[in-house]
């Protein structure tokens, strides 16, 4: 067996790319590396920009590895579809997998996609409006891709039901097998030398993610607000898509005294010690295909709160507090619950028990048995 792997969207934060597709992507790589049948030829394209210390990382994994480099050009139709399905054929590939959910207009051949959130066809709101690029992914290939594909898997059952809504996708083809985090077991904890760095109080409440409306981060500054004097709230994540509004009720919760932190991007290390720093993380999301910074808290031992939108209640099970996407005053409650020591150490306990059923191992065992 020869697979292909589109790495193309990889975890880079060197240019960008350091959302929840791209920690998919990169941790799918590694697992299929890693537990693939040791005579399968795996081959790798990534974009001509990757950084050379990402590749030999993946190579260390694995001895019959080809490395295929994909030059980038944003907006050139012919290469991005037609050239680049030419460099998959020549390489005389047997399946094609495809883990940020697109296919090349040009493949022709076996093929898996990952289909990991269809919320642009129901909330087009939350999305750049770029004009031809978002109609042409959304109408072309998006669907081209869906058609295409051999199977598809849907990262929850929440994508899945969504996957045959819009697109009339017969069941038997799609597969739920749900992603996976990975915390290094030596991570750094939060140290004074971070405390100073970031200007951090003794106790506080993380949010994490892009800065945009489907984040609903507003929901959290207004909920700290509420609570004054007894919570500060830390927002990690580069501002997104109509970031504005947010910032401007950052900017309103702090004009008498600071109870919010915007920090913006900071490294994987940072963020880690962030997380196990937090009294909880706060995840008031409109809308998931899964939800992958809340597996990460549970798998460091921080206690989650979050709503029932999308996917969430499937990827944090009876582990965390859930809300309403749309009350302050709830949210409050069950921040200021977290700051009663009992109350957080069994959202602690929850937390490490349910996130070990959430591996690369077994995540990568299911898509396997796809191909």
């Amino acid at each position: 067996m020869i697979l292909a792997i589109d790495c193309r969207e990889i975890l880079s934060p060197a240019r960008g790319s350091y959302a929840g597709i791209p920690h998919y992507v990169d941790g799918v790589t590694r697992g299929l590396l890693e537990f693939a049948p040791v005579d399968w030829q795996i081959v790798l394209f990534f974009r001509s920009d990757v950084s050379s210390e990402i590749i030999q990382k993946l190579q260390s994994l694995r001895s019959n590895v080809k490395i295929v480099s994909v030059p980038h050009f944003r907006g050139i139709f012919l290469f991005n579809h037609f050239i680049f399905s030419y460099l998959i054929l020549k390489n005389k590939i047997d399946l094609f997998f495809a883990p940020a959910g697109q296919l090349p207009l040009g493949f022709i051949g076996r093929a898996v996609v990952v289909v990991h959130d269809l919320a642009i066809y129901d909330h087009p709101e939350w999305f750049p409006d770029n004009g031809f690029a978002r109609w042409f992914s959304t109408k072309i290939v998006v669907p081209f891709s869906f058609s295409r594909a051999e199977k598809i898997i849907a990262i929850s059952e929440a994508t899945k039901k969504d996957l045959i809504r819009h697109f009339k996708t017969k069941e038997e083809k799609i597969s739920v097998v749900h992603p996976a985090v990975s915390v290094p077991e030596n991570f750094s904890p939060l140290t004074e030398e971070l405390r100073r760095k970031f200007n951090l109080p003794e106790k506080f409440f993380l949010c994490l993610g892009t800065v945009e409306p489907r984040k609903n981060f507003s929901l959290a500054i207004r909920a700290t607000k509420i609570l004054s004097e007894n919570a500060h709230l830390v927002i990690v994540g580069k501002r997104g898509w109509k970031w504005q509004a947010t910032v401007k009720e950052i900017e309103k919760a702090n004009q008498n005294k600071k109870i919010i932190n915007e920090l913006g991007y900071v490294s994987q290390a940072e963020k880690l010690a962030l997380l196990a720093g937090a009294e909880a993380l706060v995840f008031p999301s409109l809308y998931e295909g899964f939800g992958l910074p809340p597996l990460e808290a549970m798998k460091i031992g921080t206690p989650v709160i979050t709503t029932t939108a999308g996917s969430l209640p499937e990827a944090c099970g009876s582990a965390a507090r859930y809300v309403s996407v749309s009350d302050p005053e709830e949210l409050a409650r069950a921040m200021k619950e977290m700051l009663d020591a009992e109350i957080r150490k069994d959202y602690v306990e929850r937390g490490l028990i349910w996130s070990q059923n959430f591996t690369w191992k077994k995540t990568v065992k299911e898509i396997l048995r796809t191909f």
